[in-house]
């Protein structure tokens, strides 16, 4: 962030996100013999009541990087948007999001259409 900031590359927005894989991925993996970015085994259920519910990186760990990205974004970066891409209502709390908080590319057209 701060070799974009001395190259006066100033984005409107971030999106921040983390790297989650569908339940059955567990199984897929073994069966398929392939090796993901980041051992399955060591991703938790993100105890969504969905359907495709996904495992996700620990959530103390994305609490922590999320709140040190956010602060090194606030710290140089004192105009851009920024937000959190597919994460948890537990997750976006903790890190001080409220459910209107969307500045996330995936919302993006919707907020446009608005204005």
């Amino acid at each position: 962030m701060e070799r974009m900031a001395e190259l006066s590359f100033r984005p409107e927005r971030f999106t921040l996100g983390f790297y989650r894989v569908l339940k059955r991925s567990k199984y897929i993996d073994k069966i398929l013999n392939v090796e993901f970015p980041v051992p399955v085994n060591e991703l938790e259920d993100a105890d969504e009541n969905k359907d495709q519910a996904r495992l996700r990186i620990p959530l103390e760990l994305r609490v922590e990087i999320y709140s040190y990205l956010i602060e090194q974004i606030k710290k140089i970066f004192l105009e851009s948007l920024y937000g959190v891409c597919k994460e948890t209502k537990k997750l976006r709390k903790r890190i001080g999001f409220t459910d209107k908080d969307t500045y996330c590319n995936c919302t993006l057209q919707k907020e446009e259409r608005k204005s």
